[in-house]
């Protein structure tokens, strides 16, 4: 009875230790992303396409009537929020926003002078994009998370200055089309349980993108 006692006792062993190693393998094949996963995106767009042709207007083709002109390009600053419905499949939405700032001085009349007064303005452009995204997931690894992209959505353009004399500009063709879309493929790299690096390339908003990626 002892003896069968010990050997049930050494096989019980057995068992958890095969169990262990089993799990642990499975642990060790487990790919990054799956079923349940969210994943966020923080990421730096390039380019805006808008604020480079009208930096390259003010650059090379102004009248230099103006003084102290400066034109400066943000890009693309945005973030996505991803919900993986299976280990192929991932839902979520992509903010983008994006903006060009042009400063100068010139001059304007007050009311009752009879000599201009100069002062520094500032006009700008921004566009923001809010897309709803369906992610395909392929070839993942422990590290690497390929995926093929595709979303729609909703823009808006805004134009702003402090300049009285170009308040009535008439900017309403940049929302004529406020329709925003995104085809693509990125890849993340996990370089972390948890943390890790991605790029995206595509049409519809910046053509390229890359920043810091998280999942949990």
């Amino acid at each position: 009875m002892k003896k069968i006692r010990l050997h049930l006792l050494f096989s019980f062993f057995v068992l958890i230790s095969v169990g262990a190693k089993a799990q642990s393998g499975n642990e060790e094949s487990e790919n990054c992303v799956g079923e349940g996963k969210f994943i966020v995106d923080a990421y730096y767009g390039y380019p805006y396409v808008m604020g480079n042709y009208i930096k390259d207007y003010y650059n090379n083709y102004n009248s230099g009537s103006l003084q102290d002109e400066k034109v400066v390009n943000y890009n693309h600053v945005g973030g996505k929020f991803e919900y993986m419905i299976n280990d192929i499949v991932g839902m979520g939405v992509d903010y983008t926003y994006a903006k060009v700032v042009y400063t100068y001085t010139d001059s304007y009349y007050v009311n009752g002078q009879s000599l201009p007064k100069y002062d520094r303005f500032t006009e700008s452009l921004t566009k923001q994009r809010f897309l709803l995204r369906v992610n395909i997931h392929f070839a993942t690894t422990r590290e690497l998370d390929p995926y093929a992209t595709a979303g729609f959505g909703y823009k808006q353009t805004v134009f702003k200055t402090n300049n009285p004399n170009n308040y009535n500009y008439d900017m309403s063709f940049f929302n004529a089309f406020p329709v925003a879309f995104r085809l693509g493929a990125g890849l993340r790299w996990f370089f972390t349980d948890n943390i890790g690096v991605c790029v995206e390339a595509g049409i519809g908003g910046p053509a390229i993108q890359g920043g810091l990626c998280a999942k949990f």
